[in-house]
């Protein structure tokens, strides 16, 4: 495992059972999720339905919600998949990790009991 993989890992692991929000930019485009994290998983080699995700990608679970302009919707399947193809760490600390891949820029962060990242 690459050491930029294993970092983002380390931290996913170091916050199981903490709320997460995560926020993704991809094409102009953005997505916001949060999600309590029970597991997380790293796939090598994934293969997915759309192909969207295929290749390494870590899979977050947990109970979460999309963040959408129309309001709040149940996050499906109760997971997340971040892929880990050319990721590069771009800012981190112990309450916030930001990476990019080729595809999309992700930035991560803990939330406190309000809701509201720390």
């Amino acid at each position: 495992m690459e050491s930029s993989v294993q970092n983002v890992m380390d931290w996913l692991e170091g916050n199981i059972n903490k709320s997460i929000f995560i926020h993704k930019r991809e094409d102009g485009d953005s997505d916001s999720v949060h999600i309590r994290l029970s597991k997380v998983d790293y796939l090598d080699n994934r293969h997915s339905i759309d192909g969207y995700t295929d290749g390494s990608a870590f899979v977050l679970h947990g109970e979460g919600t999309i963040v959408t302009d129309s309001g709040d919707a149940v996050l499906p399947g109760d997971s997340y998949v971040i892929s880990a193809e050319g990721l590069l760490i771009s800012d981190s600390s112990q309450d916030h990790f930001s990476v990019r891949t080729p595809s999309a820029e992700y930035k991560l962060s803990l939330e406190n009991e309000y809701g509201r990242t720390t």
